[in-house]
């Protein structure tokens, strides 16, 4: 039955997509907004000049090696390396906190990730910072939705009622207290009312799909 619901739902969409966690959070490394967090220093702006960093430099040379260099072109580490170093001069810039948290996060440093989406959720508190910080919380205690977790979705959900995440994971914490039903009806009201050439529609509707029919 539960599956029949998102199903209907889900209607024709691909069912071929391959699900990575995409629709619990936006994605925030689009170049342009990345290079506006990571170029604009204390001092001011920073001009690229395509000079790579050199691994034998002084650390304080490698990181104004790193300024220069586009965006696109950093590696995870060197992309961590800088926004640590930009977080301690604008320590009061959300933006800079949430592109940390990303980096924290592919990086396998969960903790600290939990640590820049709370700084994230101090500085400027909206749905979706509330959202990526339980969503930490979540991954810090390896799937588990602790009561810390549920305030910041519920957080989230006074701000949004529709946030895809906190839905998500407010369903699955229904869902394993026993009450599928409410679980389907929260999931089957998100699905429905995201358009259907959104990605989070269908990647929503197929992990949906995949949770219950455990």
């Amino acid at each position: 039955m539960a599956t029949f619901w998102i199903a209907a739902v889900l209607g024709g969409a691909a069912a071929a997509f391959a699900i990575a966690g995409p629709w619990l959070r936006e994605s925030r490394l689009a170049a342009a907004a990345l290079a506006a967090v990571l170029l604009i220093g204390a001092a001011g702006a920073f001009v690229f000049s395509g000079a790579p960093p050199q691994p034998g430099a002084p650390y304080a040379a490698r990181i104004e090696a790193l300024r220069r260099t586009p965006p696109q072109n950093l590696t995870g580490p060197q992309r961590l390396a800088l926004l640590e170093r930009v977080s301690q001069e604008r320590p009061d810039d959300p933006e800079v906190y949430r592109f940390l948290g990303d980096e924290l996060e592919r990086a396998g440093r969960v903790m600290e990730a939990v640590q820049a989406r709370e700084r994230v959720v101090a500085l400027a508190p909206s749905a979706s910072s509330y959202a990526a910080f339980g969503a930490s919380l979540v991954a810090l205690n390896e799937g588990a939705i602790s009561p810390d977790a549920r305030v910041a979705f519920d957080a989230a959900l006074a701000e949004d009622p529709d946030n895809v995440a906190a839905n998500w994971f407010i369903g699955r914490a229904e869902l394993e207290s026993g009450d599928a039903d409410a679980a389907i009806e929260r999931w089957a009201g998100v699905i429905a009312s995201l358009p259907e050439n959104d990605p989070q529609r269908q990647g929503l509707s197929i992990e949906a799909l995949r949770v219950l029919s455990q």
